[in-house]
């Protein structure tokens, strides 16, 4: 909840792509850093976790603040739909296509 609100404010005062750039960045950073958190024990594990969602929180409102400068309003929510089901998409498959990896001996599945 904290970082939406960050993420929004920082999307109408530094502008959305800024933010996005950002977001996405952190969200990744945390994401890599994962695997290595987790051999380092829990409390890393959780703070990398916690890294990944302070990323991803601010993602949501700059996306609804960039759709809302560079998408025309009958379009908009065709859009929000289409970002966010992508979002969710992606958590479905990783949790299908995860195990395969580990199966075929991809030690780092992340």
């Amino acid at each position: 909840f904290c970082t939406q609100l960050l993420g929004g404010y920082l999307a109408r005062r530094l502008g959305s792509k800024p933010t996005l750039l950002l977001a996405a960045g952190v969200w990744t950073l945390f994401d890599v850093l994962t695997p290595f958190a987790a051999r380092l024990g829990l409390s890393p594990l959780i703070a990398a976790r916690i890294g990944m969602g302070l990323g991803e929180g601010m993602m949501f409102p700059t996306q609804h603040c960039l759709s809302s400068y560079w998408v025309p309003s009958h379009e908009r929510a065709f859009l929000i739909t289409f970002m966010t089901s992508g979002q969710d998409l992606g958590s479905v498959l990783a949790n299908v296509i995860s195990p395969r990896l580990v199966e075929l001996g991809v030690w780092c599945v992340f």
